[in-house]
């Protein structure tokens, strides 16, 4: 568990740093818009062809039913397994 959380940090941190970088070197931010940015797009849409529907609504969805419905089918919040082991 500890060792996620370290390589989430580390991850998180390189990121930032290229965003950074990214800001301050405008030759970054031409190269991932003519490289990297062209790859996202078209696995993204490839995606987003396969669903012959709005994703918009799908979103609206799952907003009302996280925030409308799900209090009143779990009103009380689970005991989890992390929890358990620590109560004993």
């Amino acid at each position: 568990m500890k060792r996620k959380l370290i390589i989430r940090y580390i991850l998180l941190g390189v990121l930032l740093l290229l965003v950074w970088m990214t800001q301050s070197i405008p030759a970054l931010g031409n190269l991932y818009s003519q490289t990297v940015y062209p790859v996202i797009s078209r696995v993204l849409s490839f995606f987003s062809n396969l669903f012959p529907f709005c994703h918009r609504g799908s979103i609206y969805f799952q907003e009302y039913h996280g925030v409308i419905v799900y209090p009143f089918l779990c009103p009380y919040p689970q005991e989890t397994a992390v929890e358990k082991d620590s109560a004993t």
